[in-house]
């Protein structure tokens, strides 16, 4: 990845979501669609358009001892954390997507609609 490249990445992660904010106080219908959601699909459009460096790494790939350069806080314990299921299960708000709460959300739905 050249230097243009990383500068054009640097600067859209940067402003886009001041634009996205700008835009969204400017004009109302896109204030409709929400910020959250417009900058989730230009990140979502970012990432499948192919101009993300290819030796980026997802935080699964990542070694310990590359964690740990960016801080001595992280331990063998940081993949547990970052495990895709443990995420999901750790999270006990209703309506998130732990299996406790699909389950309990299928149940209400099925009261709800008299099934």
């Amino acid at each position: 990845m050249n230097i243009t490249s990383s500068l054009l990445l640097i600067c859209f992660y940067l402003f886009m979501p001041a634009l996205i904010i700008y835009l969204c106080y400017t004009f109302p219908s896109i204030n409709k669609i929400g910020a959250v959601l417009l900058c989730y699909i230009a990140g979502i459009t970012l990432g499948n358009i192919g101009i993300l460096p290819e030796q980026a790494k997802s935080l699964q790939d990542l070694s310990l001892d590359e964690f740990m350069s960016f801080s001595e806080k992280f331990s063998d314990d940081i993949f547990k954390k970052i495990d895709f299921k443990n995420i999901v299960e750790s999270r006990k708000s209703y309506g998130s997507a732990s299996l406790k709460n699909v389950k309990l959300q299928i149940k209400n739905a099925k009261k709800f609609l008299n099934l």
